[in-house]
């Protein structure tokens, strides 16, 4: 056997190797994807959420839907 080259079985070990580690990062890149699609899915209903309780109104009657002693603040035009 010559110095520097390489046996069949080690390129065999390497392209297995290669092949996991492939498959990990593809397995990784789908969970991450799924994360941040849940996230967003999240975080919009959050916002949803904020902005049903901070409705904007012009007058006390934009408040009714949130209660009998709800009002409209002026100073920032929303329901409290």
């Amino acid at each position: 056997m010559r110095k520097g080259q390489l046996s069949i079985e080690l390129i065999i070990i390497l392209a297995i190797l290669l092949g996991v580690v492939f498959l990990v990062a593809s397995k990784m890149k789908d969970s991450a994807s799924k994360a941040a699609n849940s996230i967003e899915n999240t975080s919009d209903k959050t916002f949803d959420a904020i902005s049903e309780m901070t409705t904007s109104c012009e007058t006390d009657s934009d408040c009714f839907g949130f209660g009998e002693n709800s009002f409209c603040d002026q100073a920032t035009k929303t329901c409290s």
